[in-house]
């Protein structure tokens, strides 16, 4: 099948939308009109630092009451003595325009956050859904929401040999189970919590990731959506 697409692009408020056609060879489509498939892609990134579309923050259990709200670098760190370390992440979906429709399918939600510096040994990455509401300016260890029991997605990020072992590089999370509930207004979309899977190792497993208080285009985190 040929790919033919025709897209319209802008960024505003830290969001890209694109409008994605794909279209069937013209054997195909004599066949069946439902070679013609329609979709379109809203991407939610924290760019610029001012935009409202996204929020970053970390939690550190070294240091339970500060907040790290205007932090630059979001630290995922499993670390013996109560030194684990916890980022969070959220997208405000109104964002994107058209408004995705509460029927819409969500064919596919990744979570891209960039990783800075890897932890010296391949760490696993698990994100989980939240539960309660926070803010970026205001949360902390002892405050921070809580999550769903079970993980939504996982990658594993840390020095080789690891699928995501290069610097400077987006780590993907798949959370399309998550932001199809978002959608349908099922659950409320509180976003992220991205922590260690084996926390309180041995050891400093530190991973580090961008906020979007770098300031940086392409190094913010982003919410891509693929949805029909």
């Amino acid at each position: 099948m040929a790919r033919i697409t025709r897209a319209r692009w802008w960024l505003a408020a830290g969001v890209i939308l694109t409008t994605v056609v794909t279209v069937g060879t013209a054997s195909s489509l004599s066949v069946t009109s439902s070679n013609l498939t329609s979709y379109r892609t809203c991407v939610i990134q924290g760019y610029p630092s001012t935009a409202t579309a996204e929020s970053d923050s970390m939690v550190q259990q070294d240091n339970t009451g500060t907040n790290y709200g205007t932090a630059t670098t979001m630290e995922v760190q499993s670390r013996s003595s109560n030194k684990n370390h916890r980022g969070f992440v959220k997208f405000d979906l109104t964002k994107c325009s058209p408004a995705i429709a509460s029927t819409a399918s969500v064919k596919l939600a990744t979570l891209r956050v960039l990783v800075s510096a890897l932890a010296s040994s391949c760490r696993t990455d698990d994100v989980y859904r939240v539960t309660a509401t926070w803010t970026e300016s205001a949360i902390t260890w002892t405050n921070q929401p809580a999550t769903s029991g079970t993980a939504t997605g996982s990658a594993n990020v840390g020095s080789t040999p690891c699928a995501n072992s290069t610097t400077n590089g987006y780590v993907n999370w798949d959370v399309t189970a998550d932001v199809s509930t978002f959608v349908a207004g099922t659950a409320t979309n509180f976003g992220w919590m991205v922590r260690d899977r084996t926390e309180n190792s041995s050891g400093t497993n530190l991973n580090t990731y961008v906020t979007k208080d770098a300031g940086v285009l392409g190094s913010a985190p982003q919410l891509v959506i693929n949805y029909s």
